[in-house]
């Protein structure tokens, strides 16, 4: 039943990462497409004919198609610019990317492939490997349950909760399953513990 629900959050997930809005660029002129676009576009003469160089908001999915299709190019989102990446770099458990994009590694991947040269496909690609190894290291050392020995049981809670607020859907569904790993780790130590006392 869980690996169930599992699954069917996932692929909750996938399709809404699908649905996140990206600009793009006609690269060709594009008559009578509008309907690809909106399916009230027969009401709207502003999307019958697209000319090249127009500029327009799309979902993930249909973006990543017409760039199949050679009709569009996809524009580097700001959230993957350079200096959101060096900033990944430099701290990455500081930098917040919820607020910048709820599926940012989803996302990321998937436009990544679209980008206009290699550098770019590579730029993205590797920053975003880059920034998720240190971001999943820190992630594993603070699921560790809150009230750790030695710990301020608010000043904890707070630090975790502020933390939390920073991760992307993956992140923080990795964050809360590593959570319960540790929670029902030390659950087992203890319950071994106290067999042991109990036996001598």
């Amino acid at each position: 039943m869980q690996s169930s629900l599992k699954r069917q959050t996932e692929s909750l997930h996938r399709l809404r990462a699908e649905e996140q809005e990206v600009q793009v660029e006609f690269i060709i002129d594009g008559e009578n497409v509008g309907e690809l676009l909106d399916p009230n576009a027969q009401n709207n003469p502003n999307l019958q004919t697209i000319e090249r160089g127009r500029k327009l908001k799309l979902p993930a999915w249909q973006a990543c198609q017409l760039s199949n299709w050679g009709a569009v190019q996809i524009l580097r989102p700001e959230f993957l610019s350079p200096t959101v990446f060096e900033d990944l770099r430099a701290d990455p458990s500081n930098v917040s990317v919820s607020n910048k994009s709820s599926y940012f590694w989803e996302v990321g991947m998937r436009l990544s492939t679209h980008m206009s040269t290699d550098n770019e496909v590579r730029s993205i690609q590797q920053g975003l490997r880059s920034a998720f190894q240190q971001r999943w290291a820190d992630l594993i050392d603070r699921s560790r349950p809150c009230l750790r020995v030695g710990q301020a049981i608010n000043g904890g809670i707070t630090a975790e909760r502020g933390f939390a607020q920073k991760l992307s859907i993956r992140e923080e569904a990795w964050f809360q399953q590593a959570r319960q790993a540790a929670e029902e780790s030390d659950d087992w130590r203890r319950l071994g513990q106290s067999r042991k006392r109990t036996r001598e």
